[in-house]
C-alpha cells in the first residue's frame, strides 16, 4: 500500500508540512522535563509506533520520533537521544541485509575498503550526533520546522 498508494506528491507535500508543524507545536509545549532515566516501556512503545509512521513518504523518522518524545514530556536532548537510539536496530538490520546481499552476489568487493568506509561512517555519525545534540539544546527545533515548511512550499510550487 505504501509503495502503491502513498507515493503521490500530494501525500508527500501534506506529510512534510503536517509533521513539520506538529514538531513546532511539540517543541513549543511546556513541561518538557523527562530524561532517559525517567522513561518507561509505554514511552518506548508510543515512540516506536510514531517511528512506524515514517514508512509514509514525507515523514521524517527522526522528526516524528522526536515529536513523539516531546509530546510525552521529554526534554529536547532526551527525545533526540532516544530517537537516535531507536535508529540503531534499523540501521544495523538494514546494513546486515545489504551486506548479506553483496556477500552472496557475484560482485567483487574490496572488503578492506568496505570496512574502512563503514568504520569511518560510524565515527562521523557519532561525531555529527554529538554536535547536533549540543546545537539542538541551544537553538531548539525551529530551524528544522522552518526547513520542513519551506520544503513543503517547494514541493507544492514545483511538483503540484
Amino acid at each position: 500500500m505504501i509503495d502503491n498508494e502513498l507515493r503521490a506528491v500530494e501525500v508527500i507535500f501534506f506529510t512534510t508540512l503536517f509533521f513539520g508543524l506538529l514538531l513546532g507545536l511539540a517543541d513549543w509545549l511546556p513541561k518538557r522535563q523527562r530524561t532517559l532515566d525517567k522513561l518507561n516501556w509505554k514511552d518506548a512503545v508510543l515512540v516506536g509506533i510514531a517511528q512506524a509512521m515514517a514508512l509514509v513518504p514525507g515523514t521524517s523518522r527522526s522528526g516524528v520520533t522526536i515529536t513523539a518524545g516531546l509530546c510525552l514530556g521529554m526534554t529536547r536532548e532526551t527525545a533526540s537521544r532516544f530517537s537516535f537510539l531507536l535508529a540503531i536496530p534499523i540501521i544495523v538490520l538494514a546494513s546486515a541485509v545489504k551486506l548479506l546481499e553483496v556477500a552472496t552476489s557475484d560482485v567483487i568487493v574490496d572488503w578492506s575498503g568496505f570496512l574502512i568506509g563503514g568504520v569511518t561512517s560510524f565515527l562521523m555519525a557519532i561525531t555529527a550526533i554529538h554536535f547536533f545534540l549540543k546545537w539542538l539544546n541551544k537553538v531548539g527545533m525551529w530551524p528544522y520546522v522552518i526547513y520542513r515548511i519551506v520544503l513543503a512550499g517547494v514541493i507544492y510550487a514545483v511538483l503540484m
